[in-house]
């Protein structure tokens, strides 16, 4: 069975009317444009009832305002599937009660948070203290958390922001028990993994594939299964944003067997598991 690792879901109020929701800079960045989809429950079970894939975790969104996590949170376990495993939103504008709101997301019965994102602060530097809160407190109450990161050269899109590596390289070696998901391939961090002090700090820490078809050639499979192995990799399409036929024979056609069973099944398993 395929696994989904990297999928968006979003309240059926939302989808009825975005344009209340685009007083969220973030929302207005990605979403404004009416061409840009948002997915509910029904679109997505939809999705996996025609697919390879069997089951998907489903992000969050990276709203400013607590109220509007805590629906969004809300929505989600009011709405449990044993095909989508939901992941909590969080704050991207500092809250001074982050811990607290983070270990009621744990005692709901999460596996984890994200997708953490900063579109519109586009980690500025009085947002660390905050992530580092956030690393610390997921890191205790052993949730997943996946944060949105960015190729940092190459051409222009809606969110994209770059991430100062050595910033994030300190908080990741300061919490080496937190289970981390780098989206987008980390925003090509991944690549440091080849020098052996990284390849340590980051033995805990997994990449997703969304969003490829897009970023890199289908090269980079390989590369970084070369690199940091394919049990480091997650599958995610970033739907709906994009659907499993833009990656499956990609990824089957430039890995072995045992190393796309990997990615497109087992290591979320086993991280959900872990």
């Amino acid at each position: 069975m395929i696994i989904d690792a990297h999928t968006h879901l979003f309240p059926e109020a939302v989808l009825q009317d975005r344009d209340s929701f685009l007083d969220d800079p973030s929302f207005k960045l990605l979403y404004s444009n009416i061409k840009s989809q948002v997915a509910g429950k029904t679109d997505l079970e939809n999705y996996l009832d025609k697919s390879l894939t069997g089951k998907a975790a489903a992000l969050g969104f990276c709203w400013q305002s607590e109220k509007r996590c805590k629906k969004h949170n809300a929505f989600f376990l009011e709405n449990r599937s044993e095909n989508i495993i939901p992941f909590a939103s969080i704050p991207s504008k500092p809250f001074k009660y982050i811990e607290h709101f983070i270990k009621d997301i744990a005692n709901s019965g999460f596996k984890g948070v994200g997708e953490l994102a900063f579109y519109n602060s586009r980690f500025s530097t009085n947002l660390w203290d905050y992530i580092e809160r956030i690393f610390a407190v997921c890191e205790e109450n052993g949730l997943i958390l996946y944060i949105h990161l960015n190729d940092p050269v190459g051409h222009d899109y809606n969110g994209k922001y770059s991430t100062p590596f050595d910033k994030l390289y300190d908080l990741i070696k300061n919490h080496k028990q937190l289970k981390l998901v780098l989206s987008h391939f980390g925003g090509g961090i991944i690549f440091y993994e080849q020098m052996p002090e990284v390849k340590e700090t980051f033995k805990n820490i997994m990449y997703d594939c969304a969003a490829q078809p897009f970023l890199y050639s289908p090269d980079i499979y390989k590369n970084t299964v070369n690199i940091a192995g394919s049990k480091k990799i997650l599958f995610g399409t970033d739907y709906p944003l994009l659907k499993e036929e833009r990656y499956i024979n990609t990824i089957k056609d430039n890995l072995k067997p045992e190393d796309y069973n990997n990615i497109l099944s087992n290591n979320f398993l086993s991280l959900i598991n872990s």
